[in-house]
């Protein structure tokens, strides 16, 4: 019995694993040939795994041979090891002691190319799903996706997935995010019915994550009650994106990235050249992000030190650290309504800062008055990521997308890669 796999790219930083979904993995101990359009590839201990349930088993001292008709990027020099090398492959190999059909197992899903998962998104944030989509080289699944007359949600995936990964992307819009909510809970439980082998949930923005500690007495902490809820769902991993706390990683009950758009800041800020530039944390609980951002420019700290005295409300009692004739760059993990950036901001100037302050923020819910609040501040530049849609952005507004970096994460965790260096 032979597997016949045609136009797979193999990205073989190292050659050594090749996956297919999560059934087949090819332990090759070593290349041997090096005509540029035909290898053989010595497979020992060839392990196929999870053969549906019915069997397990393993084939040693077989080969695979690979026929290549267009090899691109090959390098005489840097050879397979060094080299992004997309073919257009015939793959053989024989499968011993196989008591099923290839058919069979091809009408299981059993059997696929590698990198065979689909992405799905929900109505929060198209813009960004299909912009991450995109980086990818793929086309976002079909689905349906409806509330009814009496409110309720309807979701309904419109193709097939049974066995391969699944990754659902959904944000949680200001103003939305309940609803927002439901629909992605319903789409992981959906797709857990429908037999994907694993549902990988994109939250570039979670909701209710600033709730994730008791203040006052008689108070819930829905952060833990929600991560509850998306895995109770069905969600066997979840990538998020700047957590209001690191500590909410521990809420969920299956394994958590907490991606950080940082660099991304950084990256932007150090294109501007700007001189006696200051990191401003605008309170205690932010001076650690606001650290390794002073860290990576290579520039002081300040910290601000504010009270609230109701929801929504703050108030900046000191500024702790000199700003005096510097130019102030708040970072901060969101901004809601703006009114404690618009109060950093009035602080900063009456402690004799320049007047040309900036403002990094990862989400930008901006409720309520945070237009009004920050155009009448006044920031020289407000700089967010796209982790949710602003259809109303203030003055001297840069977007960020972070496509790209979740794309980059998509990638590594449907080819079983690490991702720890994308968290930054």
């Amino acid at each position: 019995m032979f597997l016949i796999i045609s136009g797979v790219t193999i990205s073989p930083a190292n050659i050594k694993t090749l996956s297919c979904s999560s059934a087949i993995f090819l332990y090759s101990s070593y290349f041997s040939g090096s005509h540029p359009t035909k290898t053989n590839i010595i497979a020992n201990n060839v392990d196929i795994l999870k053969l549906a349930a019915f069997e397990r088993f393993c084939i040693s001292d077989s080969c695979l041979e690979v026929e290549s008709t267009t090899l691109l990027a090959w390098s005489k020099d840097d050879g397979f090891m060094e080299k992004k090398i997309k073919f257009n492959l015939l793959i053989l190999f024989y499968l011993k002691k196989s008591r099923k059909s290839l058919s069979f197992y091809q009408t299981c899903g059993i059997i696929q190319s590698m990198t065979n998962y689909k992405i799905f998104a929900g109505s929060s944030h198209p813009e960004l799903a299909q912009a991450i989509a995109q980086s990818l080289g793929r086309d976002l699944g079909a689905r349906t996706i409806k509330t009814f007359s009496c409110g309720e949600c309807y979701v309904k995936f419109d193709e097939t997935f049974r066995g391969q990964d699944v990754f659902l992307i959904q944000t949680c819009r200001t103003g939305h995010m309940n609803d927002d909510l439901m629909e992605l809970l319903l789409m992981i439980h959906t797709a857990k019915l429908s037999f994907a082998s694993s549902v990988h949930v994109i939250l570039p923005y979670l909701a209710y994550s600033r709730q994730d500690k008791i203040h006052e007495p008689r108070e819930g902490i829905s952060a833990k009650m929600l991560a509850d809820q998306i895995y109770t769902a069905g969600a066997d991993h979840v990538i998020a994106l700047h957590l209001h706390s690191d500590q909410t990683q521990g809420f969920f009950d299956c394994p958590v990235d907490n991606l950080n758009a940082r660099r991304l800041f950084v990256d932007h800020i150090k294109a501007k050249n700007l001189q006696d530039a200051v990191i401003v944390s605008p309170d205690a609980g932010g001076a650690k992000m606001a650290k390794k951002f002073a860290d990576d420019l290579g520039v002081s700290l300040v910290i601000l030190h504010k009270q609230r005295p109701e929801h929504n409300k703050s108030e900046v009692s000191h500024v702790i650290g000199d700003v005096k004739g510097k130019t102030p760059i708040i970072v901060d993990d969101m901004v809601d309504t703006a009114g404690s950036v618009a109060g950093a901001h009035k602080a900063l100037i009456d402690a004799g800062a320049n007047k040309e302050i900036y403002l990094c923020a990862t989400h930008a819910i901006f409720s309520g008055k945070a237009k009004e609040n920050l155009d009448n501040a006044g920031f020289e530049e407000i700089i967010t990521t796209d982790s949710l849609p602003v259809p109303h952005p203030p003055k001297n507004y840069h977007t960020i997308s972070i496509a790209p970096l979740f794309a980059e994460v998509i990638h590594n965790v449907a080819e079983h890669k690490s991702v720890s260096k994308l968290h930054l």
